[in-house]
């Protein structure tokens, strides 16, 4: 499925856009005008803003992205800025300069002006996933890791030590997306992909320092509705800090199209507590056998002798008996 790259006219019908923004999905191309109404106070804790004439938005933010604002607008005089929807921070935009997205709730964009102005003003908003340096692989040390991916359809395909154990000659490759995983704990992740494009997904998991394949996932069905038609990949792996991993996510099969997926990477357990907790289980579990082993010998031979002698007991007095009965005779 395309990210489909809509057009928005939204007209100044709102009486405060401000208090009561547009609800949008990023990407997007916005054509808005600014409000007739004044906004005599923002929200906002960290900018003083008065008097001025507002068009608001809100969107729900991916974390580990920022977010990137341009426009072709260049005969309105217009500001924008970010408003965290929690704490109600903000943050002015600059045009072409990504501004980092810290959280995963709502943020409230807005364009203003102190003076009243009638035209049209077209915004583009994208997001930009976090880099590292060298612009390419993405470092992942703090979980649970959420990303939404776009992979363009002239990318070339990626192939690893992973790809010459697929027997499907098309799955050798993967379209997508390259991250490091380098956590200072012994833990046990997942990571799954759902898919939001027809495509069949596949991850690949290798140990950086060695290069030998930890893992290969071919797709399965995720039964998530909202993940297209359901397809996507898990596995499951450990994780050491002596041994970071690299991770290979996208499709197995090229496509004229761009398309898209979402990667989870969830701490599940830590192993060595796990291996501590199982270890202490069993260990209590055998105790605990031979201590009911131990009390079922213990009752069984009281029993056992209280049997013995009340048996013993009762012969000698049927012996005492009849000897009193000889006796009479």
């Amino acid at each position: 499925m395309n990210i489909q790259i809509l057009l928005l006219c939204i007209c100044a019908v709102l009486a405060n856009p401000y208090s009561d923004p547009q609800l949008i999905d990023i990407p997007i191309q916005l054509s808005t005008q600014l409000s007739t109404t004044i906004t005599e106070k923002t929200q906002c804790t960290s900018m003083k803003l008065t008097s001025i004439y507002t068009s608001a938005f809100i969107f729900d933010s991916i974390k580990n992205h920022s977010l990137l604002v341009s426009s072709n607008t260049n005969n309105a005089t217009f500001s924008i800025f970010l408003e965290d929807a929690n704490n109600h921070t903000c943050n002015k935009v600059i045009l072409g300069i990504p501004i980092k997205i810290e959280t995963n709730v709502q943020y409230k964009l807005v364009v203003y002006s102190t003076e009243l102005t009638t035209e049209l003003i077209n915004i583009n908003l994208d997001y930009v996933p976090e880099q590292d340096a060298d612009g390419t692989t993405v470092t992942i040390k703090d979980l649970p890791f959420f990303r939404y991916i776009t992979i363009p359809h002239y990318i070339n395909e990626t192939k690893d030590s992973c790809s010459s154990l697929d027997k499907d000659q098309e799955s050798q490759g993967i379209y997508g997306d390259v991250y490091t995983v380098d956590i200072d704990e012994d833990l046990v992740l997942e990571i799954n992909t759902c898919g939001y494009s027809d495509g069949l997904n596949a991850i690949h998991v290798i140990y950086e320092n060695g290069g030998k394949c930890l893992k290969l996932a071919d797709s399965y069905s995720t039964e998530d509705l909202q993940c297209a038609s359901g397809l996507g990949a898990r596995v499951s792996v450990d994780i050491h800090p002596s041994s970071p991993l690299k991770i290979y996510a996208g499709f197995i099969v090229p496509s004229v199209n761009d398309r898209s997926f979402l990667l989870n990477i969830t701490k599940i357990g830590d192993a060595k507590a796990e291996q501590k907790e199982w270890e202490m289980w069993m260990w209590f579990g055998i105790i605990t056998a031979v201590i009911v082993i131990f009390c079922t010998l213990v009752m069984g031979t009281i029993i056992v002798y209280a049997v013995i002698k009340r048996k013993k007991e009762r012969q000698n007095d049927e012996r005492k008996h009849f000897g009193d009965y000889g006796n009479l005779n």
